[in-house]
């Protein structure tokens, strides 16, 4: 049975503790850590140097007790986990013993900072290899002590060998691993020797991208299976690999048919080879079509066929065909943008305001209502295409009961600079939405610190002494909301 004698450093009522004081004589379970489990994956995940001590305090703790194999569960929840645990628990092992041969104190062995007992925890697990240690199994295969590493590799062969339906197990880890110091060459060729083609078909739908990638490298797929990983796979890398590997395959066969269906699909990676294959057969109308596509990759190997882009953008209202007047117009296409900073879509006044500003076309008074759009986005959007903004304009979005106008308004005095920054830093501070708040408090900090020699000279000039009095009295005003550093740098730049 496991004791926990001592809390460690770091715990208490205010520090988060991870496990709750005890009686001398009380065994430890993960029901006395906060949140159960959650606490532990907290632990576990990002892990650093104090996280790993407190995980492996408690799973040392854990091991052996009726929990352990729920915290071995929550250990293995992930390769990423496992690979990370192992770098971290030997700096944060101590001499503090493992009880039993449970799955758990064998897996924590695995990762012990002594050889020995790296290699005893290999043997044991071989004896009977369960799929949750297998990761540790195959971590062991790449130690950098000869003995626990040879011992690691014959026990993962004779393992695999047995029940091939380890390999998938273990396969989260092991391309993980490839991807280290270690190349994994040996586990890698073990693996993928024992990966049938129904465990290589499952595995192309895993929700892990490298396990996903590591399936398609090695697996055969139909032209259907091609066609539905580029369409409904979650990974990038493998819907363009997919669709990269189908396009090959359907140019070098003529079928033009197959390319339609790619160039349909609507993902970047997946229409644009499929248009570079339909070019290479010679379907440039087909690949024209897509000029006011939404993906810019796209848009170009349209346009690269010698299409007569810039009539069907001025044309058609559409994100693809507003992004591509940005791309290749010019300030003449201004009354096009401008005409759509009315149009009911949100996407569209926001496409048309980043083309105005792509552009450099001066369009203040037509852009500045905008900055109290329904929509968040667009007033986001307004904020960076305003090229003039006025003091009273700025003052009077400061004062607007909505918090994106207020930030649009703190994003605008930030260009502007001087007194109007300053003004904007007092006008908000203290306001109740907290990221302007913190916004306002970063740059109070940033005001303040030129203070001495010429700089805080220069900074002064930026300032009428008229300016000066009023930003003064406001600072009075707002002191207690702004950091306590700050204010006497900021009496100091106006006086």
């Amino acid at each position: 049975m496991i004791l926990l004698a001592e809390s460690w450093p770091g715990e208490g009522s205010e520090g988060g503790g991870q496990i709750r004081a005890r009686r001398p004589g009380a065994e430890v379970t993960l029901s006395d850590v906060d949140t159960e489990p959650a606490e532990l994956r907290r632990l576990l995940h990002p892990m650093d140097a104090d996280s790993a001590v407190r995980a492996a305090r408690l799973l040392t703790r854990v091991a052996g007790t009726a929990d352990a194999d729920a915290a071995l569960a929550v250990l293995v929840d992930g390769p990423n986990r496992v690979s990370r645990f192992d770098r971290w628990f030997r700096r944060a092992w101590e001499a503090t013993g493992l009880a039993g041969g449970d799955a758990l104190s064998l897996a924590l062995s695995a990762c012990h900072r002594d050889g020995r007992v790296r290699e005893k925890a290999v043997r044991d697990i071989a004896a009977a290899p369960r799929p949750e240690l297998v990761p540790f199994l195959v971590l062991r295969t790449e130690d950098w002590v000869p003995q626990v590493r040879e011992a690691a590799r014959v026990a993962l062969v004779l393992a695999l060998d047995r029940s091939p339906g380890l390999a998938e197990a273990a396969l989260g880890v092991v391309v993980r691993m490839a991807r280290g110091r270690r190349d994994a060459a040996f586990v890698r060729r073990q693996v993928a020797a024992v990966l049938g083609v129904d465990a290589l078909d499952r595995l192309l739908g895993s929700p892990d991208l490298l396990v996903a990638a590591f399936a398609l490298e090695r697996a055969t797929p139909s032209t259907e299976r091609l066609l539905a990983l580029a369409r409904t796979s979650p990974h990038v890398r493998v819907r363009a690999v997919a669709a990269e590997r189908l396009a090959r395959e359907a140019v070098w066969t003529n079928r033009i048919a197959v390319l339609r269906e790619l160039a349909a699909v609507p993902r970047p990676e997946v229409g644009s080879v499929a248009l570079v294959g339909l070019t290479r057969l010679g379907a440039t109308a087909e690949v024209a079509e897509h000029v006011a596509d939404r993906s810019a990759l796209v848009r170009a190997l349209a346009r690269a066929t010698g299409v007569d882009a810039l009539t069907r953008y001025r044309a058609e209202a559409s994100r693809g065909a507003v992004d591509g007047l940005a791309e290749i117009g010019s300030a003449d296409d201004a009354d096009v943008l401008l005409a759509l900073l009315d149009h009911p879509r949100v996407e569209l006044r926001v496409r048309a305001l980043r083309a105005l500003r792509t552009l450099r076309v001066q369009a203040d008074e037509r852009v500045v209502p905008l900055l109290r759009d329904p929509s968040p986005k667009v007033v986001r959007e307004a904020a960076t295409a305003v090229r003039h903004p006025s003091a009273e304009l700025v003052a009077g979005l400061l004062a607007d009961e909505r918090p994106e106008v207020r930030q649009a308004g703190y994003r605008l005095s930030r260009g502007m600079g001087g007194a109007a920054w300053l003004r904007a830093v007092l006008s908000v501070a203290g306001d109740p939405h907290e990221p302007l708040a913190r916004l306002a408090e970063h740059d109070a900090l940033r005001l303040a610190s030129v203070v001495r020699g010429e700089g805080v000279l220069a900074r002064r000039s930026e300032f009428t002494p008229e300016e000066r009095g009023e930003l003064r009295a406001g600072l009075e005003r707002v002191a207690g909301r702004l950091p306590e550093r700050a204010v006497p740098g900021l009496r100091m730049l106006l006086d």
